[in-house]
């Protein structure tokens, strides 16, 4: 089973690997309150996979940057807004070249071995002999 990343269950490597907060890209632009969200869109960027998988990262993005601006005091909230908006039209321009375009969604296994780490191999204990004397009288025994 492939399990998909998420920020609480990475640690500060990983999470260093994968994000680094508000842009990266052409420019950096300021954190303030939006780090939060940025972090998890560069998750998200990470992860990939489809055009309609970017569009709703950066959906999410823009929604996570206007529930910190929520959290503000009435007269900061124009100035965050526009800067929301901002962001995320931003992102929505000039940033495509930063998501990973695969056939499938990036998962845990595939950033260990992105980062060079082999992750531990399964465990297989043998499976116990079962002796047909233990079964009972009315245990059949199927060759």
């Amino acid at each position: 089973m492939s399990i998909l990343p998420t920020l609480d269950g990475l640690d500060n490597d990983q999470l260093g690997h994968i994000t680094n907060g508000c842009g990266g890209g052409m420019f950096d632009v300021p954190d303030w309150i939006f780090f939060a969200a940025c972090q998890q869109h560069d998750l998200d960027y990470w992860i990939g996979c489809t055009e309609e998988n970017r569009r709703n990262a950066d959906l999410a993005f823009y929604v996570g940057m206007k529930a910190a601006v929520v959290k503000l005091s009435w007269y900061k909230r124009w100035f965050y807004y526009g800067m929301a908006y901002t962001y995320y039209k931003s992102v929505r321009l000039f940033t495509a070249k930063y998501f990973y375009f695969g056939p499938t969604r990036r998962t845990l296994g595939d950033l260990a071995v992105e980062m060079g780490i082999t992750p531990p191999e399964p465990v297989n204990e043998p499976v116990p002999e079962v002796k047909p004397e233990t079964l009972g009288n009315d245990a059949q025994i199927v060759p």
